[in-house]
């Protein structure tokens, strides 16, 4: 995998991205049960990036990215079928992610990108292709915003930004209208997050590859508990993980070569120490 699986709402399957033998990232399906994999499609000539579940489980949502004129956010059906581009790119070098569905499936959360910013918006669904005329911006800010992310029932909306000059989490309380409450930050490095099912919980992975909890309280106002300790990733080897609905940790492991680096060779000379040993094989 190239990308932490994605569970679907029921917790039965999920989503990810492998990369393939030419080094293109297709979208692969698999059942949790019973893990077999299955190919949701593929271009040639593209990367799949960034699957996302539809609320009802039934569509995946994700980026097609192939620097051509066929670019943009595509929604598929969950078990196959065609692919439907929802999105086009109002230029090659702007590129989508999905976030975040609402949770009646009317709109879309996303990341656009472009040279030098990233930021936040909302793309309501019509059901057929448009362009970037109907997406809408999201909490507008000249730093850096990313990975839009709702909770599952649609009230609170965490995000990533650099405003500090490094990578923070942030909540807001999220309207269905796109309009948010202020934004308040998680006194914590790192912006790799999941909602747990009930939304009262974020878990956020820190600089230190420490996966630590935060308490959301909604009421007077919103308000962040101090960060807590779940688990340490460093120690435990884990590459990527998510939470599924029922609270379980899903995880992938490093394999041995993905470890830190423990030593290092230095080559005096290395020219000299090259031609010598090219001599030394004829």
């Amino acid at each position: 995998m190239t990308s932490s699986p994605v569970p679907s709402p029921d917790g039965h399957r999920f989503a990810c991205q492998i990369i393939n033998a030419r080094g293109i990232d297709e979208i692969w399906v698999s059942d949790v049960a019973r893990p077999g994999f299955r190919r949701l499609g593929a271009d040639p000539n593209a990367d799949s990036y960034g699957p996302l579940w539809s609320p009802d489980g039934k569509r995946i949502a994700y980026t097609r990215h192939g620097k051509d004129g066929r670019d943009g956010i595509y929604v598929q059906d969950a078990d196959g079928g065609e692919a439907k581009r929802i999105l086009k790119p109002e230029a090659e070098d702007v590129v989508y992610f999905s976030g975040s569905w609402l949770p009646d499936g009317s709109a879309l959360l996303l990341t656009r990108t472009e040279p030098g910013h990233a930021s936040l918006a909302m793309l309501p669904l019509t059901g057929v292709e448009t362009d970037s005329s109907r997406v809408r911006p999201l909490l507008p800010s000249t730093a850096n915003q990313f990975s839009p992310t709702l909770s599952r029932d649609g009230r609170l909306l965490a995000f990533g930004s650099d405003e500090s000059g490094k990578g923070v989490t942030y909540v807001a309380e999220f309207h269905p209208d796109g309009t948010t409450g202020r934004p308040v930050e998680v006194k914590t490095s790192g912006a790799d997050y999941r909602w747990s099912a009930d939304g009262k919980t974020l878990f956020v992975v820190d600089d230190r590859r420490r996966l630590m909890k935060v308490a959301v309280i909604t009421a007077p106002e919103l308000s962040l508990s101090a960060p807590t300790e779940v688990h340490d990733f460093e120690k435990l080897k884990i590459a990527m993980w998510t939470v599924f609905p029922d609270g379980r940790f899903f995880v992938g492991l490093k394999n041995e070569n993905e470890d830190d680096i423990t030593r290092y060779d230095l080559v005096l000379n290395w020219t000299a120490e090259l031609k010598r040993k090219m001599r030394a094989a004829r």
